[in-house]
């Protein structure tokens, strides 16, 4: 029989249990009050699947210093569950109004829009419980240092802010630079943390990690190209979610402003770009990238 596996499913495989039961055991609480509705909602949302993709970058960026994975999960699940809130939120009818995520219905949709917005920002105040407590194989300084960058990227300058210009925005206003800004934010931050918060916990050399952060800048916008093309041609079964949703809500995406195959040839840009950063880091600095380029390679060809 062929194997069929991607160097990326293979990599999940690797740490998926890891990432699934760490997350698992910081919501695991027994609530015998009306507060377990809260709990059964985070369930629903964090634990339903899902690519997991920027907890798999964070370990992928992590293996360049280190092959200790223990170390660095309090990170990548932190990132995750600051992922898991966004999406509920996002989802909330007064924003993107999405009736189901990962092939589920939706948190607002099974619990209602006030435990939603609760069960979302419970998940962001966890992340940072998480992250002020479970890094213990670094140094109190990177610790800090990687809280602040995260905290700053999460607020008006990062993910809430970018989803501000993506509600405010809309296909009619025609512009590359602006759309491309407007998902450095909302989609590009995490990815960008992902990658280079490692980086900053080991305390390596800004050089390494100016390297870093222009490979999740190409990476995220690359992220963000392809599901804009899956939301034209992708089918629900495959997304786990309702395809056709940027347009119906008016949005300004890439397929709003030129051609699928424009499209295309952007996203295989980005991907020469994202890989050139790879290469400069292996010749640069005898790293090991083969996991990071696992991720880009999935993040490509992929179609949920």
């Amino acid at each position: 029989m062929i194997d069929t596996k991607t160097p990326f499913d293979a990599l999940l495989s690797l740490h998926s249990d890891k990432i699934e039961s760490f997350m698992l055991a910081m919501i695991d609480q027994t609530i015998i009050d009306e507060r377990s509705v809260l709990i059964d909602a985070i369930r629903h949302s964090l634990l339903n699947g899902g690519k997991r993709i920027r907890p798999i970058l964070a370990i992928a960026a992590n293996s360049l210093f280190s092959k200790d994975v223990d170390s660095i999960l309090p990170l990548a699940c932190s990132l995750e569950i600051i992922h898991t809130y966004s999406l509920i939120h996002d989802d909330l009818p007064s924003m993107d109004n999405d009736d189901f995520r990962r092939g589920k219905p939706t948190c607002h949709v099974k619990f209602g829009e006030d435990i939603a917005i609760l069960a979302g920002d419970t998940l962001n105040t966890l992340a940072f419980e998480i992250l002020s407590t479970h890094l213990t194989a670094f140094s109190d300084r990177a610790v800090l240092d990687v809280i602040k960058m995260i905290a700053k990227n999460m607020g008006v300058a990062g993910l809430v802010g970018g989803q501000v210009l993506d509600i405010k925005s809309s296909n009619k206003l025609l512009n590359l630079e602006h759309l491309n800004n407007l998902h450095q934010k909302k989609t590009g931050a995490l990815i960008q943390l992902a990658i280079t918060s490692p980086a900053y916990l080991h305390e390596v050399d800004t050089s390494i990690i100016n390297d870093l952060r222009l490979f999740g800048f190409h990476l995220g916008l690359l992220f963000q190209i392809i599901d804009d093309i899956l939301d034209v041609v992708g089918e629900k079964s495959q997304l786990g979610k309702s395809p056709g949703k940027d347009q119906e809500l008016n949005k300004l995406t890439y397929p709003g402003i030129m051609s699928l195959d424009e499209c295309r040839r952007i996203a295989k840009e980005e991907k020469n770009k994202a890989l050139a950063c790879l290469d400069n880091l292996q010749e640069q600095y005898n790293y090991n990238t083969k996991e990071l380029l696992a991720i880009l390679d999935f993040t490509y060809n992929r179609s949920y």
